[in-house]
């Protein structure tokens, strides 16, 4: 008995369209994963088939992350959003609050902010994106800054795109109409990261070596033990906490408020190295406007993490602590941390 034509003819079809709807589906996949790749090579330098991103944790010396370092949009689910756009709400509130009941640093106008070349050290523009990114030392700057200048040497990241280096009115046109974006840390853990960084892991840098000598030489007691160049933490703490207020002025381990203008300049997007998972997508997908979304460092907050702070604080006295809690008080305040050492 034969088929009727037209069940034939119909069958003909839905079996064309499945297989239209099966090859459109892989292509589609392949070009995804493909520009995800172009994405990782961009932002790590590396191809995703090594797949130990480079970012390395300063205090705990372990990779930011493993493995896939990028996220679909599939996975952006409208409550994820939801709860995304609550917290930067939260975090501008916080800031606003605290600058306007802390901080004056808005006698300033724009304008008299782009006419000094000192006030812009810590910023760095994208034409592409029109975006301005407010850089902070020892939050994961070198692998946000990557992003940005994919071309560049890893010595030259920090001088390129500089908006201090452009004439008034390119930088006055930038600062008003390219969106801004900072990311900050917890500033006792940073000031830690710095330290283990500096003096621990790179002692050999020419300026931190003879910084060494110099902190060691003013503050140990036992002065038979100088021939050991390397600074404790406390010393280290004691030394940018002293009188002369020029040792603070390191971009490294100087304060977001005055560095960086936190206050100052209107950030579109605040986001922090404790939250990056979760930060670098909502930054790419709705500040940066891009298709594929690039996962952030892994919160890194491990036991022997947390523990490395505490042996560190533990041996620095409660005055020291004070004036470090002193220093970096308006940090405390403006993004919402908790105002207390690691216990």
């Amino acid at each position: 008995m034969t088929t009727p034509i037209m069940p034939r003819i119909r069958l003909r079809v839905a079996f064309t369209v499945f297989y239209a709807f099966l090859i459109g589906g892989i292509c589609f996949t392949a070009n995804r994963i493909y520009h995800q790749h172009k994405l990782i090579e961009l932002m790590t330098g590396e191809s995703p088939s090594n797949k130990a991103v480079k970012s390395v944790d300063a205090i705990s010396g372990t990779p930011f992350g493993q493995g896939s370092n990028t996220v679909s949009t599939e996975n952006m689910t409208t409550s994820w959003l939801q709860d995304m756009e609550a917290i930067q709400s939260e975090r501008q509130e916080i800031l606003q609050t605290a600058c306007s009941k802390y901080v004056n640093q808005s006698f300033m106008t724009l304008e008299e902010f782009a006419s000094d070349p000192n006030n812009m050290v810590s910023l760095i523009y994208n034409d592409k994106y029109k975006v301005i990114y407010n850089f902070v030392h020892k939050v994961a700057s070198q692998h946000l800054v990557k992003i940005f200048n994919k071309n560049v040497d890893v010595e030259a990241l920090y001088t390129a795109n500089r908006l201090n280096k452009l004439k008034y009115g390119a930088a006055i046109m930038r600062l008003r109409n390219y969106k801004k974006f900072i990311f900050i840390r917890d500033p006792f853990t940073r000031f830690v990261s710095v330290y283990r960084n500096k003096f621990i892991e790179h002692p050999d840098e020419k300026y931190f070596k003879l910084l060494s000598k110099r902190i060691v030489q003013k503050y140990r007691e036992d002065k038979k033990s100088n021939a050991e160049q390397m600074p404790t933490f406390s010393e280290f703490v004691d030394y940018i906490t002293g009188y002369d207020k020029s040792r603070r002025a390191n971009t490294h381990w100087s304060s977001y408020v005055t560095r960086n203008r936190a206050c100052l300049l209107k950030h579109d997007f605040i986001g922090k190295l404790e939250t990056m998972e979760d930060d670098f997508p909502y930054l790419f997908q709705h500040l940066l406007h891009t298709d594929i979304i690039i996962a952030g460092p892994r919160n890194n907050t491990t036991t022997g993490h947390t523990s490395i702070l505490q042996n560190l604080y533990s041996g620095v006295s409660e005055k020291s602590i004070g004036k470090l809690l002193k220093f970096y008080e308006n940090d405390f305040r403006v993004f919402g941390y908790n105002m207390s050492v690691p216990k």
